[in-house]
């Protein structure tokens, strides 16, 4: 059985923009919800949604942006989103062939940030290590 951790985040915008260099590549997708509107993503963004970005009925995060993470798409959403990931983005998920490897709700709650079996321990000990996380549990699932 694959690992799978949760998380106890301190620099959230950091590691959100290093699980995203991690996993940028061929069957990946991302998914962001907030309050981050279509008018206020850079052209370059726009270009790459895979679907039209749709305001939501949910007051909490009114605007989802769903689309391949590439190299371009890291670089645009570490300029234009990034900064703003911890007020204005309620919840990510990064999806590697189907399978969910980041997964964050609730504004980076520590209770709400986990990640996949195709992030290896020896990265989440590099984060610990650089104070971005204060730690990181094995996600226990029932027998």
């Amino acid at each position: 059985m694959q690992q799978t951790f949760w998380l106890d985040p301190r620099d959230k915008a950091a590691l959100f923009i290093r699980v995203m260099n991690l996993l940028v590549g061929d069957n990946v997708h991302i998914m962001l919800e907030g309050e981050i509107s279509p008018s206020e993503l850079p052209d370059s963004l726009g270009q790459m949604l895979h679907a039209p970005l749709v305001p939501r009925q949910a007051p909490e995060a009114p605007y989802v942006l769903d689309m391949p993470l590439t190299e371009p798409t890291v670089q645009a959403i570490t300029r234009s989103v990034a900064p703003r990931v911890v007020r204005d983005v309620s919840a990510i998920q990064i999806v590697q062939n189907l399978e969910i490897q980041f997964m964050v709700g609730d504004n980076f709650h520590r209770e709400c940030v986990s990640v996949g079996p195709a992030i290896p321990e020896s990265f989440l000990r590099d984060l610990l290590s650089a104070g971005i996380i204060r730690g990181y549990k094995p996600h226990r699932t029932a027998v």
